[in-house]
């Protein structure tokens, strides 16, 4: 309850100082109103990338220290004790909340096969790291937070950076899983992914799916993925702005593998977008 007072006062007083409402990933000026919470927030429409965001919006210093102190999300971001996280290991994550094979399948069925070296970008304490390592891949995780980064690192024995400085090169895929939404700018992660991966290598992406098919399905679910962790909210406009001049693949959840097999890594391909899980997956 205090978070959410503060969280309230919080945007208050940002708009009683008149932040601009800019986007904060492409500094577009205009924007469109979408939706309104708790009398103080907003989702908007960037008029320039199409991104959806929350206004007022959080700078690069509020986001930061919000992950080091107060970001809570249950087992995505709350590191287990011993015996859970010895019970865990000794099952794989199967059948967890946080089992990974769903995402292997989209590896498998993109043709990225073990040995393929990639990043996980916002690895939180390790267990997507760890899992990717299991199924043979070279992984190295990226986690914004010290403390669960060096978790990850003490109790998984898996490489996770807590700088991305840090972050290697030379990388065949630059992977991240419901952490888009959370980045005070998307076009910056985007930029570090081409940095980092080969030419040719893929920056694949899943998030809450921000897209009109998702929101005419489910009006309820679509108003309640947008909030204080999530203060972006990604569609399929936003992804085909963004990589206009890229090969790209977007798809929801439940994803059809043998469609995304048939992909070719050459063209521009949208599958079923009603889903409310969205990937997008991008050849750079």
């Amino acid at each position: 309850m205090n978070q959410k007072v503060g969280y309230f006062f919080e945007n208050a007083w940002k708009r009683l100082r008149g932040q601009p409402r800019r986007c904060p990933s492409c500094g577009g000026p205009q924007s469109d109103f979408v939706q309104r919470k708790y009398w103080v927030t907003e989702l908007r429409k960037c008029r320039s990338c199409r991104l959806l965001f929350r206004y007022p919006f959080d700078t690069a210093e509020e986001n930061q220290r919000f992950y080091q102190q107060d970001y809570s999300q249950g087992f995505t971001s709350d590191c287990p004790g011993d015996n859970e996280l010895r019970q865990l290991l000794d099952t794989g994550f199967r059948d967890h909340e946080k089992d990974y094979r769903s995402y292997l399948k989209i590896l498998q069925a993109l043709g990225i096969t073990p040995g393929a070296r990639l990043i996980d970008f916002g690895s939180s304490w390790g267990y997507g790291v760890w899992q990717f390592q299991q199924a043979g891949y070279e992984v190295q995780g990226f986690e914004i937070s010290r403390s669960r980064a060096r978790f990850g690192r003490e109790k998984l024995g898996v490489n996770i950076a807590d700088s991305s400085d840090q972050i290697r090169g030379d990388a065949d895929v630059f992977f991240s899983a419901h952490v888009l939404e959370h980045v005070p700018s998307i076009q910056e992660v985007i930029a570090k992914a081409a940095r980092c991966i080969k030419p040719g290598g893929l920056f694949i992406a899943f998030t809450p799916n921000g897209s009109a098919d998702f929101r005419r399905r489910n009006e309820a679910d679509f108003r309640k993925l947008w909030n204080k962790a999530h203060p972006n909210f990604l569609t399929n406009e936003f992804y085909e702005w963004v990589f206009s001049e890229r090969p790209l693949l977007l798809a929801s959840y439940p994803y059809e593998p043998e469609k995304i097999g048939a992909w070719d890594r050459r063209a521009r391909r949208s599958l079923s977008l009603a889903g409310n899980e969205l990937l997008a997956v991008a050849v750079l």
